[in-house]
């Protein structure tokens, strides 16, 4: 395996791990935004039920739930997406945050990731570009058995999810 191939092997593992963390937030996050949401759509139901109001006072409580509605969707659902897939994390800050969750692989990623970047201009630089291909690789293969959907914590959701169907 070459240079290209160990770099491409540890970045479609990073896309894993990103789209199991972006899984992981949007599950949590919807679930809170609706949350939310329904609290605000409960509480217009029982002032709208208990008061009669006018029509401009109605017209005040329909938009604050509308606004509660767009605010969670936007908080809730758009925003995870927008922040792992247009302002998504490079490979080096997600390897930062989810490396310590992998015993036996730990710092490694994120200097496999620095050292293969730097592969084609090893020799100018005084390293050697072999031993720098072997550490990608050993990283590579240390990966390959990890489920990356298995790093992000899914506590909150699984909580959600618990409070939710008792």
């Amino acid at each position: 395996m070459g240079a290209r191939e160990v770099l491409t092997s540890i970045h479609n593992w990073m896309t894993g791990l990103r789209r199991a963390v972006m899984m992981n937030r949007l599950a949590s996050s919807a679930l809170l935004s609706l949350a939310g949401l329904l609290l605000v759509s409960l509480a217009v139901l029982v002032l709208e039920a208990f008061g009669h109001f006018s029509g401009s006072t109605r017209a005040v409580l329909l938009t604050i739930w509308g606004l509660s509605a767009v605010l969670a969707l936007g908080l809730g659902i758009l925003w995870p997406v927008l922040r792992y897939t247009v302002f998504a994390p490079s490979d080096k800050k997600l390897a930062e945050g989810y490396a310590e969750r992998i015993p036996n692989v730990r710092d490694r990623v994120l200097n496999a990731l620095q050292l293969l970047e730097r592969v084609e201009s090893a020799n100018k630089e005084g390293y050697s570009a072999d031993l720098m291909l072997e550490a990608g690789r050993g990283v590579a293969e240390d990966l390959a058995p990890i489920d990356p959907k298995s790093l992000p914590d899914w506590k909150p959701v699984k909580a959600g999810f618990v409070m939710r169907w008792r």
